[in-house]
């Protein structure tokens, strides 16, 4: 991850260390401290290390529910999938802001306690309602309120969905946590949407400093390749819903 500087550039070279044999130490005297990713939040880093803690602290893949089943169909859904190892979920809202929408969020947060996180959409006046969830933005939402700030203290996830890179700026000047960004390829949800293709989706992301999640024609097999291109992993609603 590199930023720029008016006269120099600082290149924060990060690895994920799959096994190592040995006692690991600083090379220049540096304290080393291990530290569970749920609790990076508690240490103070520069402002740059930003996008890196949150990267630690996300899953490779994020599920987005599907917005066409019943509620306890979709609430067995969310279950069934936590237990198989997802650990980010966004409860969809396909039909705008509908009050039963509420009702089902209050559902999902108990299911997910402890277990996922999860993220909302709706009006930010809905924010204090659930103070453990976080809010993923529809980019409409970014483009209106970008301007305006973050509108969660830093403790709370916020996400936005992007499709260039205009959205993807928006999404800077709001200091969002991680965006999706879509579509890669041809999907079934939007398909009528001009894919971005993995080519323009790695150029996207090589000019973009937070986490991204690729979206649209992915799933689990696709994520080493969103890895080899930048992304933090793959986000989708077929792809990583439960078959019964």
């Amino acid at each position: 991850m590199q930023h720029d500087y008016p006269d120099k550039q600082v290149l924060l070279d990060v690895w994920e260390v799959a096994a190592f044999t040995g006692e690991p130490h600083g090379v220049e005297g540096q304290p080393l401290e291990w530290v569970a990713p749920r609790d990076l939040i508690n240490y103070a880093f520069p402002a740059a290390n930003a996008p890196i803690v949150a990267a630690a602290r996300l899953p490779a893949e994020y599920l987005i529910t599907p917005g066409e089943l019943e509620t306890p169909v979709l609430l067995r859904g969310i279950q069934t999938a936590i237990a198989g190892g997802i650990k980010l979920v966004q409860l969809r809202a396909p039909n705008g802001y509908d009050p039963k929408y509420r009702d089902l969020a209050v559902d999902a947060v108990g299911l997910c306690a402890g277990k996922a996180q999860l993220m909302l959409k709706g009006p930010f006046e809905w924010l204090g309602d659930f103070p453990a969830a976080g809010w993923h933005m529809t980019s409409a939402q970014l483009r209106k309120y970008a301007s305006k700030g973050r509108p969660l203290p830093k403790d709370r996830w916020l996400a936005a969905s992007c499709h260039n890179a205009e959205e993807l700026a928006l999404a800077e000047m709001m200091d969002v946590d991680f965006v999706t960004l879509s579509p890669v390829q041809a999907t079934q949800t939007h398909p009528d949407a001009q894919p971005l293709g993995w080519e323009q989706a790695a150029q996207l992301i090589s000019g973009f400093s937070k986490p991204v999640f690729l979206l649209g024609g992915v799933g689990p097999a696709e994520r080493d390749k969103a890895w080899a291109v930048g992304a933090q992993g793959v986000a989708g609603i077929r792809a990583f819903w439960p078959q019964e």
